[in-house]
Protein backbone atom coordinates (compact mmCIF):
# COMPACT_ATOMS: atom_id res chain seq x y z
CA UNK A 1 0.00 0.00 0.00
CA UNK A 2 1.15 3.65 -0.64
CA UNK A 3 0.01 6.96 0.68
CA UNK A 4 0.55 9.84 -1.08
CA UNK A 5 -0.40 13.45 -1.67
CA UNK A 6 -2.25 14.34 -4.89
CA UNK A 7 -0.59 17.79 -5.87
CA UNK A 8 -3.53 18.48 -8.63
CA UNK A 9 -6.79 18.18 -5.62
CA UNK A 10 -4.51 18.33 -2.90
CA UNK A 11 -5.87 15.34 -1.39
CA UNK A 12 -4.73 12.01 0.61
CA UNK A 13 -4.36 9.49 -1.94
CA UNK A 14 -3.90 5.72 -1.41
CA UNK A 15 -2.50 2.97 -3.66
CA UNK A 16 -3.15 -0.64 -3.39
CA UNK A 17 -1.03 -2.43 -5.48
CA UNK A 18 -2.06 -5.47 -7.53
CA UNK A 19 1.40 -6.38 -7.96
CA UNK A 20 5.19 -6.64 -6.35
CA UNK A 21 6.76 -4.23 -8.64
CA UNK A 22 3.26 -2.21 -8.54
CA UNK A 23 2.93 -1.74 -12.23
CA UNK A 24 -1.11 -1.93 -11.38
CA UNK A 25 -2.59 -0.12 -8.32
CA UNK A 26 -5.94 0.21 -7.22
CA UNK A 27 -5.68 4.57 -6.55
CA UNK A 28 -8.51 5.83 -3.51
CA UNK A 29 -9.20 9.01 -2.19
CA UNK A 30 -9.26 8.69 1.39
CA UNK A 31 -10.05 12.25 2.71
CA UNK A 32 -12.41 13.41 0.55
CA UNK A 33 -14.45 15.60 2.88
CA UNK A 34 -12.19 18.35 3.09
CA UNK A 35 -9.50 19.99 1.15
CA UNK A 36 -5.60 20.84 1.79
CA UNK A 37 -5.26 17.64 3.18
CA UNK A 38 -2.18 14.80 2.43
CA UNK A 39 0.66 16.47 3.32
CA UNK A 40 3.63 14.18 4.59
CA UNK A 41 1.51 11.05 4.50
CA UNK A 42 3.69 8.60 6.43
CA UNK A 43 2.36 4.53 6.72
CA UNK A 44 2.47 1.35 8.83
CA UNK A 45 0.69 -1.46 9.23
CA UNK A 46 -1.47 -1.82 12.41
CA UNK A 47 -1.40 -4.66 14.73
CA UNK A 48 -4.55 -5.86 12.88
CA UNK A 49 -2.25 -6.09 9.98
CA UNK A 50 -4.65 -3.40 8.33
CA UNK A 51 -2.81 -0.06 7.09
CA UNK A 52 -2.76 2.86 9.65
CA UNK A 53 -1.60 6.48 7.87
CA UNK A 54 -0.77 9.69 9.30
CA UNK A 55 -1.06 13.23 7.58
CA UNK A 56 -0.94 16.99 7.68
CA UNK A 57 -3.93 18.82 6.72
CA UNK A 58 -3.32 22.21 6.55
CA UNK A 59 -6.12 24.50 5.79
CA UNK A 60 -7.79 25.70 9.08
CA UNK A 61 -4.19 25.71 10.87
CA UNK A 62 -1.91 22.78 10.63
CA UNK A 63 -3.35 19.41 12.20
CA UNK A 64 -1.95 16.00 12.70
CA UNK A 65 -4.57 13.64 11.06
CA UNK A 66 -4.70 9.99 10.77
CA UNK A 67 -6.62 6.78 9.07
CA UNK A 68 -6.68 3.56 10.14
CA UNK A 69 -8.08 1.57 7.35
CA UNK A 70 -10.88 -1.43 7.93
CA UNK A 71 -9.47 -3.40 5.04
CA UNK A 72 -6.53 -3.60 3.26
CA UNK A 73 -7.52 -1.83 -0.24
CA UNK A 74 -9.18 1.29 2.70
CA UNK A 75 -12.27 0.52 1.49
CA UNK A 76 -14.70 1.32 4.88
CA UNK A 77 -11.22 3.97 6.07
CA UNK A 78 -12.30 5.78 8.74
CA UNK A 79 -10.50 8.59 10.79
CA UNK A 80 -8.96 9.48 14.04
CA UNK A 81 -7.22 12.58 15.66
Amino acid sequence: YIAYLDGVNINLKGAHCMNVVCTSASILTLDPNVGDVGYYASLTIGVDGMPFISHYQSDNGTQLRSIHCASPTCVGAFRRR
